[in-house]
């Protein structure tokens, strides 16, 4: 999946991480009203965070959280997504508008492919001082 090889996108699994990530935002949204337990919880749910400034607003939807990599000074509006099956870097001073998507699952364009149910995943990366709206 990381390595840009085909995956099942339901293997149990994957699932697995897939419900561990949707605790690990209510532990995000839990934790909001204290700053040190929010920036905790950022650096739990996200692969890494560039400093204990980030803001994540809800409601939010990551597949697994691990695999996105903020820099510095990163904003996320509501109701964003990042479905990211593979890598996503976000650089420093990045700043997210309401409803911003980032998808990285590639679904085939063949219907008879896609019936397999078998996805390929790209990595993103956005830049620093980015806004994306």
């Amino acid at each position: 999946m990381l390595a840009g090889e085909d995956y099942d996108g339901f293997d149990p699994y994957l699932a697995e991480l897939r419900a561990r990530t949707r605790e690990q935002v209510a532990e995000l949204e839990r934790a909001r009203a204290n700053p040190k337990k929010y920036a905790v919880a950022i650096q739990n749910l996200l692969g890494s965070v560039g400093d204990d400034k980030a803001i994540i607003e809800s409601p939010v939807y990551f597949d697994y959280g691990h695999n996105t990599h903020v820099g510095k000074g990163f904003y996320m509006n509501s109701m964003c997504v990042i479905l990211d099956s593979a890598r996503v870097d976000i650089g420093d001073d990045v700043m997210f508008g309401p409803a911003v998507q980032v998808y990285t699952p590639q679904h085939p364009l063949d219907p008879a492919l896609r019936r397999t149910k078998i996805l390929k995943a790209l990595p993103v990366k956005i830049g620093d001082g980015v806004w994306v709206g």
